[in-house]
């Protein structure tokens, strides 16, 4: 999770567990708050579909919506904070540390080494 100028208004922001939740639900990796444009105005942004990689997402019961991210692949995060937020250089160096290159990545490091759930060594 990179929250970037959002990290400002932490009490705010969604919970981790919601927003870890929304992320792996739609077979992302990453997320970043893309709240505001590097100008530092609010960005506005109407979702087009249930796969729309920009979603909104605020605090159970606060009035501040926040505009987020998702990102499928390290490359795809790279490519859009570097495109999107070129003086960031946090947001391009977060991104390219991401410990997994892609959805398959993720599953595979977080499986169990007996093959997966349910099964077991003989």
């Amino acid at each position: 999770m990179y929250y970037g100028a959002a990290a400002a208004e932490a009490e705010s922001l969604p919970g981790e567990a919601s927003l870890r939740a929304r992320v792996l639900s739609a077979r992302g990796i990453a997320v970043a708050c893309v709240t505001f444009e590097a100008s530092g105005e609010r960005r506005r942004h109407e979702p087009r579909s249930p796969d729309d990689p920009l979603f909104h997402l605020r605090r159970p019961g606060g009035s501040v919506v926040h505009l987020w991210r998702l990102f499928r692949t390290r490359d795809e995060a790279v490519a859009y904070l570097a495109e999107h937020y070129p003086h960031d250089a946090d947001a391009v160096a977060w991104a390219r540390r991401l410990p997994t290159r892609d959805w398959d990545e993720l599953v595979a490091r977080a499986a169990p080494a007996s093959g997966g759930p349910g099964r077991s060594e003989p």
